[in-house]
């Protein structure tokens, strides 16, 4: 037969896991509700991811593949950054646009008219925290492949 400490000992331990777990839960929600948005109406596992808030802004001035003040450019610059875009129109990729260095927003809703298409090769984002939206992406028959036109890895 058990002693009556150790079946005391065992309700105490049980009890306070128990509490733990609920202060845990009740607290990660809190902390979730409080948390900014990525952008206005952001929904699921990305929602609260903060992109390039608060970093530099990059701006988007030419079509061209690379070199000063293109897409690739500004997606390649390091530290926390918002790329926004004074141009609009196709933007005929030499090879596929990566994204690898960390909090970025892409906000393909700046450009003016039409917005940006990317075309020939596919953009693959690798980063964390990176928001990217409003781009068209289309590889086109010159792709000379078959795959999709964002890859997120």
């Amino acid at each position: 037969m058990k002693s009556p400490t150790v079946h005391v000992a065992k309700f105490t331990i049980s009890r306070l896991l128990v509490i733990g777990l609920l202060s845990f839960v009740a607290l990660s929600n809190s902390i979730l509700r409080g948390a900014q948005l990525a952008f206005p109406g952001a929904e699921g596992f990305g929602r609260f991811s903060q992109g390039g808030r608060g970093g530099q802004l990059r701006f988007v001035t030419n079509l061209n593949d690379s070199g000063p003040g293109s897409l690739r450019a500004a997606v390649e610059a390091e530290g926390p950054r918002i790329v926004l875009f004074k141009v609009s129109g196709t933007i005929e990729l030499q090879s596929t646009l990566r994204i690898l260095n960390p909090r970025i927003t892409v906000a393909g809703q700046s450009a003016p008219g039409d917005g940006i298409c990317l075309r020939r090769f596919a953009l693959n984002i690798s980063a964390d925290d990176a928001v990217v939206r409003f781009l068209r992406v289309r590889l086109g028959d010159e792709a000379g492949k078959l795959m999709d036109g964002i890859d997120v890895s």
